[in-house]
């Protein structure tokens, strides 16, 4: 299949069987650094991050060759990533969605930051790091090796000051579903992460875990792949651009509206700024905002009108769902190509990994928009009609 590196069964897994269980002592954590890396540390007045301590904790183990307790788990990782910090800038600029790029400038700049501020460390005690060894690329590889693949668990009930970011290895060979498929964590009792699975496997068939319920941004920008059909993608997309200057002195409407009906919608100055859409979704928090904002008795409207159960009048919901659709329109034709093209271009064929990426994502950020549009216009043939 097309996943990449994975883990099949090797035998018929029934429901609820263990099928990974690493001992705390073989993980990767910030408390079984090396002695001579924990001396330096701990003798510099240099105030390092979790993410910063656990990368050099894994070049330094790298450094050592095969002297090193994780020699053979670290051969097994991968050389690069896809994650956004190894992008060009010309592949950064094909992800043409703002909130892509921002993510990715922002990656780039933060691997930046975490290796200058660790520089002079390096510096002063060449015999521990050495250039060869921890190099800025070294320093964006450990970097890369640490968001995509470490996990956080807690080793002693469940206060905060006992959670352990960790490099587990095997786990991290273990592919993501988007659904909830298996169940992780650290197992008190015998001291080990474990990982107990929700569904039977029969042999030969790959075994997944669940990374969390990540749409495809955060999945490329933390691991480095996407999903097709991911059904948790979403999309922003901004309201306020098309809204009439002559609605903001009714924003203060909202807080009369949900203290009459005791609601909690969260509706405040900023709900009508835009929205978070998912395919063919609108979310009924931003129709209840405008249809708030929209009418022309506010004070007349009930819950009911709000939960979406019962309609507007016809002007009002003409109001509210023509403004949807001109949000979406909007952003869809500010992106400078077409949903057709980026499928051609797929189709052609696109030879570097991260600008087919690239094109992936922002095309299934546009179908979303687009079947907003179609859902919102296809309300108001409706309405026109009614």
């Amino acid at each position: 299949d097309d996943t990449g590196r994975g883990i099949a069964a090797s035998r018929n897994i029934e429901v609820d069987e263990v099928v990974l269980s690493i001992p705390l002592a073989r993980l990767m954590t910030l408390r079984n650094l090396h002695p001579s890396l924990r001396s330096v540390l701990s003798s510099v007045n240099l105030k390092l991050n979790a993410t910063q301590t656990l990368a050099l904790h894994l070049l330094y183990e790298r450094s050592l060759g095969v002297h090193s307790a994780w020699f053979h788990y670290i051969q097994t990782l991968p050389r690069s990533y896809d994650t956004l910090e190894w992008w060009r800038p010309c592949d950064i600029k094909e992800l043409q969605v703002s909130h892509l790029i921002l993510a990715a400038h922002k990656r780039r700049q933060e691997v930046r930051t975490q290796y200058r501020a660790i520089a002079s460390l390096l510096v002063a005690h060449p015999d521990l790091f050495s250039e060869k060894s921890f190099s800025f690329w070294d320093y964006v590889w450990a970097y890369s090796t640490i968001f995509t693949r470490s996990c956080f668990f807690d080793v002693n009930g469940t206060a905060q000051e006992n959670s352990v970011g960790a490099l587990v290895p095997f786990l991290d060979m273990l592919n993501h579903s988007h659904d909830p498929v298996a169940d992780s964590g650290y197992d008190s009792v015998s001291q080990s992460y474990t990982i107990k699975v929700r569904q039977p496997y029969s042999i030969g068939q790959q075994v997944f875990i669940h990374y969390g319920g990540h749409g495809n941004a955060a999945l490329l920008e933390f691991y480095g792949f996407v999903l097709p059909s991911n059904p948790h993608s979403n999309v922003y997309i901004p309201i306020d651009p098309m809204l009439p200057a002559s609605l903001s002195p009714r924003v203060h409407t909202w807080t009369s509206v949900k203290q009459r009906l005791g609601l909690q919608l969260g509706l405040d100055s900023s709900a009508v700024n835009g929205f978070q859409a998912h395919r063919g979704s609108i979310p009924w928090t931003i129709v209840a905002a405008l249809r708030i904002l929209y009418h022309p008795r506010p004070e007349d409207l009930s819950v009911a009108n709000l939960s979406d159960d019962v309609p507007c009048d016809k002007e009002t919901e003409i109001s509210v769902f023509g403004t949807l659709y001109l949000a979406a329109k909007a952003l869809l034709s500010s992106l400078p190509t077409s949903i057709e093209e980026d499928r051609f271009m797929l189709q052609s064929g696109v030879s570097s990994v991260h600008t087919r990426l690239a094109i992936s994502i922002r095309l299934e950020e546009k179908e979303i928009i687009d079947s907003i549009m179609e859902q919102t216009k296809s309300k108001l043939q409706q309405l026109k009609l009614s």
